[in-house]
């Protein structure tokens, strides 16, 4: 069953909102987002909406409640289609790119990393102690944890240019792999047994 992606319009219209929510109420940029969902759907619980979805917006001081629904909804289709990808083999990060003279754009892989280990957060305070006590999921984790020993520094100017973008072609097969390291793993309520027979 395929999952609707968003257009190229829906995308034109999120993204703008989202950085001016990033940049006056504490919300999150698209690139952070995407690394967010990522993470939300892919650890040992299922995280509903109602607690997922407040810190992508920041501040709840909302002026246009239509507009808001409008921006929650498209969140939520990229929830989705993130979720769809993740589980079908074809995911690749959201992340911004600084152009280069005569050389293909420097991804710049900082807020997504952000987002996904944020997004980590929310399945555990303990989540990243029980996947590093793991040699498959720490291995997998390692290459999102590689852009947090940045210097500040060195965000723009990576201090090895040849393994920055190595490093940053990896995550895609990371996060799909910890999706489905996860997928058997994941937490489910429990079931009383029916007593009425």
């Amino acid at each position: 069953m395929s999952c609707p992606s968003l257009s190229f319009d829906q995308l034109n219209a999120l993204e703008p909102y989202l950085l001016n929510r990033a940049q006056f109420h504490h919300g999150m940029p698209l690139d952070v987002l995407h690394g967010y969902l990522t993470a939300v759907l892919s650890g040992p619980r299922d995280i509903p909406t109602e607690e997922w979805l407040p810190p992508v917006f920041g501040k709840p001081d909302f002026e246009d409640d239509a507009e808001v629904e409008q921006m929650a909804e498209l969140v939520v289709q990229l929830h989705g289609q993130i979720e769809h990808e993740l589980g079908h083999g074809h995911y690749a990060p959201i992340m911004i790119h600084k152009p280069e003279e005569d050389i293909d754009p420097l991804p710049l892989p900082y807020g997504w990393c952000e987002g996904y280990l944020f997004g980590l957060s929310l399945q555990g305070d303990d989540i990243r102690e029980r996947m590093s006590t793991d040699e498959e999921a720490a291995a997998l984790l390692a290459p999102i944890m590689f852009f947090m020993s940045y210097e500040q520094d060195q965000l723009l100017e990576p201090p090895d240019t040849r393994q920055h973008r190595q490093v940053v072609s990896e995550l895609p097969d990371a996060a799909m792999k910890i999706h489905r390291w996860w997928s058997g793993r994941k937490s489910h309520p429990q079931v009383s047994p029916d007593k009425s027979h």
